[in-house]
């Protein structure tokens, strides 16, 4: 995470003018992170009670039929689908995703709009938080991967020796695709949860994942994802109070947000 920032950091200053909004757009971003993090980063919300006990039963019965599922996908490959999830499995790849996740926030600095800048930074945020707890949970549950063959079950906790829950490459897709989903909304969400779901559906047809491991995996990215996009949509919402200074005198200024 910290060369991760190092690069954010570097980008910005190289590719950004000094000019006073971008300062003032770079300096609330900053604010934003502090907040976050004192907020648990929404994470702990009671909105999220609901989706966290659907992807923990869902994640709970899919352990179940793991092998069976397994099994299907890998007795009915085709070409089509060899290529198709060849294209889908890259979206979870932190490689690729963080820096066009980067890219996206410096570009953003460059069009003057609000949302799309809110929308990129929240989808970088979402990303280093979601790979964070992803990283987390596969050192504490060290499953095996299907292709060592040592079943569904295989668990050796905290040995760092085994990586399969969660899937890291669905929770890329998701911490990152969930952002642009949410403030673009439908029908363009549609597609990039499609995306976002193709991705998990790569990790299992090449058979680096057992089923629970994309469900998992997805939960952290969306609950993570959706979760900031609460906390940063609320912050453009509301009534602002500031206290400014004119050559006569000091000036009381009013504005709402929505």
């Amino acid at each position: 995470m910290r060369r991760t920032l190092a690069i954010f950091i570097l980008l910005v200053y190289i590719l950004t003018p000094l000019r006073a909004d971008v300062i003032d757009e770079l300096r609330e971003k900053l604010e934003w992170v502090l907040k976050d993090a004192e907020a648990g980063f929404g994470l702990f919300g009671s909105e999220n009670t609901f989706t966290t006990m659907a992807f923990l039963s869902s994640g709970t019965i899919s352990s179940m039929i793991d092998q069976k599922f397994r099994d299907i996908v890998q007795s009915n490959k085709s070409r089509f689908l060899k290529y198709y999830t060849g294209v889908t499995n890259e979206l979870g790849s932190a490689t690729y995703i963080v820096p066009v996740s980067i890219g996206l926030y410096g570009i953003s600095l460059f069009t003057n709009s609000q949302k799309f800048s809110d929308t990129a930074f929240t989808a970088f945020e979402s990303l280093e938080i979601a790979m964070l707890i992803t990283g987390g949970l596969k050192i504490a549950a060290g499953r095996a991967r299907p292709g060592d063959e040592l079943g569904s079950r295989d668990f050796n906790m905290f040995s760092n020796t085994q990586d399969s829950f969660p899937s890291g490459h669905t929770t890329v897709a998701f911490a990152f695709l969930t952002p642009y989903a949410e403030y673009i909304g439908s029908p363009y969400s549609y597609i990039l949860y499609f995306l976002a779901a193709s991705t998990a559906f790569a990790r299992v047809y090449k058979d680096v994942h057992w089923l629970s491991d994309v469900i998992a995996g997805a939960g952290v990215g969306y609950i993570v994802g959706r979760s900031l996009v609460r906390l940063h949509k609320a912050r453009r919402s509301g009534l602002d109070i500031t206290l400014s200074y004119t050559k006569d005198g000091r000036t009381l200024c009013l504005s709402y947000r929505f």
